[in-house]
């Protein structure tokens, strides 16, 4: 199990100035030396290589013994994707010792809560003052990251690298980092360096494998993947990971038989049951995957959990040609979320209407909803704040231009490239790039709008746009690919279907 795997490969032309300037900094982490960090260890016995809260880079954060004990357990359980099981644990060490700048971070870096989040790294602040320099640093990379922060994020990084030139742990976790930045090369090499300092990392076979697989690498992705079975026979997530990679090979059939496999080992364990009705949703047996869907939900553990099954399970409807189903079935997991005060849901949720409106003005309110929920009172991060306006801008350029609304499309951009400069991250200036590539491509600006396209490879619509202007300009080859990449794509978000079965034979 992985929660951001993407499945389409980068074909990236020459970088603009905005992402090379991000690119400067982000080349320390990149590059031959790990780059961040949770926790720290050389290399280390048992399935997981989790050696816990001490290393030799970072010193005992904790004069607890059994807040040690509780985060190592954690740290086990993180490495196998058990993320509610980690918080438990890391939770409970905070308890045992509320000086525990370490754990308190990683309260913050798992929780889904951005109430628990927001007060987790005030206590993580707190505590770092007494902390080493080592933990100082990871509470200011954790808390930077989550209240969107990205430049002082990368900076803390950066320190801490230095800190701990080698060390397994901090190569994983560098690598989770820098392929959530859209970089799946510089996170392979970096999970790669953690398999050479420890070769028995499960979490970290884990980890490359999705890598991998976000580069279209397929059989060496289940390479890995065999390996980490055969470490952890008996936990369902090494077989939910082989499902998830063969859903995204287009693999349905074989992924059908691993959510099974790992279902024997956990009957409850979510995300198989989950990825059951994902694959019979992608099959085309829609009524077979709301039946799963609906087993998922007595075995969600959070809320957000059972409203990814509901938003899914709504989906259904739009594939069998019911739109109008589909927004009643969104409507009512738009209230729960609401109830919840979960405005990333809000948001999401209004996106995705956004996408079965039936007019475009329609389209549009809907995304000024989506937008607005995103200053409600509410339970989300700053990062994630930044990363769902970033993608409302981008549709809402995208329907602009297509609908042949330059001054909305102009708007948007012009928004999109304001948060570039006061939020420079890598989701937002792809955001930023796909819309402004929407724009140029609606002004016949063809050369222009290639290049700006190329810098959004993960956004469905911007590789469907690309496709049509390759051709148009003459690059037969260049189109034939990026419409392979776009067959290819079996991810089961709403947008992307609505992409990717164009590109399908019917």
């Amino acid at each position: 199990m992985n929660t951001c795997m993407r499945l389409l490969a980068p074909r990236l032309g020459p970088h603009g100035i905005l992402l090379a300037s991000l690119a400067g900094l982000a080349l320390l982490i990149a590059c031959p030396a790990p780059a961040f960090a949770q926790d720290s260890s050389q290399p280390a016995t048992g399935p997981s290589a989790a050696v816990g809260a001490n290393s030799d880079c970072l010193p005992n954060p904790t004069s607890s013994p059994e807040a040690a004990k509780l985060f190592e357990e954690g740290l086990d359980l993180r490495y196998d994707f058990h993320s509610e099981q980690a918080l438990d644990r890391f939770r409970e060490a905070t308890k045992k010792d509320p000086g525990f700048a370490r754990a308190w971070a990683y309260v913050v870096l798992l929780g889904n809560d951005s109430v628990e989040a927001k007060w987790a790294a005030e206590k993580a602040r707190l505590a770092a003052q007494n902390a080493s320099p080592g933990d100082k640093l990871l509470v200011k990379w954790v808390t930077s990251t989550d209240e969107g922060h990205f430049l002082e994020a990368i900076r803390a990084m950066n320190d801490l690298m230095a800190i701990c030139p080698r060390d397994a742990q901090l190569n994983y976790e560098a690598g989770l980092w820098v392929r959530a930045q859209g970089d799946s090369a510089g996170a392979v090499r970096l999970t790669r360096r953690a398999l050479e300092i420890n070769p028995d990392f499960a979490g970290a076979l884990n980890t490359l494998a999705y890598q991998l697989a976000s580069m279209n690498k397929f059989d060496e992705a289940f390479s890995y993947l065999k390996r980490y079975i055969e470490l952890e026979p008996k936990d369902p997530n090494p077989y939910d990971s082989m499902a998830e990679i063969l859903q995204a090979a287009g693999r349905l059939d074989e992924s059908l038989e691993e959510y099974r496999q790992a279902l024997k080992q956990d009957p409850e364990f979510f995300s198989s049951q989950k990825g059951l009705g994902d694959d019979y949703a992608l099959l085309g047996d829609e009524d077979r995957a709301r039946q799963e869907y609906a087993k998922a939900l007595p075995i969600a553990s959070i809320p957000q959990q059972k409203l990814d099954v509901e938003i899914q399970s709504a989906i259904t409807y739009a594939r069998e040609g019911d739109r109008k189903r589909a927004r009643l079935e969104l409507a009512a997991v738009l209230d729960e979320a609401a109830k919840l005060q979960l405005s990333e849901y809000q948001s999401l949720i209004h996106q995705n209407l956004a996408l079965l409106a039936d007019s475009s003005g329609a389209a549009f309110k809907q995304l000024d909803a989506a937008d607005a929920a995103l200053h409600l009172p509410g339970r989300v991060s700053g990062a994630k704040r930044n990363r769902l306006l970033a993608r409302s801008l981008e549709l809402r350029a995208q329907l602009a231009a297509a609908s042949g609304k330059p001054a909305t499309a102009r708007d948007a951009v012009a928004r999109l490239e304001k948060m570039v400069q006061t939020n420079r991250t890598n989701a937002v200036e792809r955001a930023y790039h796909g819309a402004n590539g929407a724009l140029l491509a609606a002004q016949k600006k063809t050369r222009s709008a290639i290049e700006e396209l190329e810098q959004d490879p993960e956004n469905a619509v911007s590789m469907a746009k690309l496709a049509e202007l390759q051709a148009v300009s003459g690059n037969v080859a260049g189109a034939g690919e990026t419409r392979a990449l776009l067959q290819a794509d079996y991810s089961t978000t709403l947008q992307d279907w609505q992409v990717a079965r164009k590109f399908r034979p019917q």
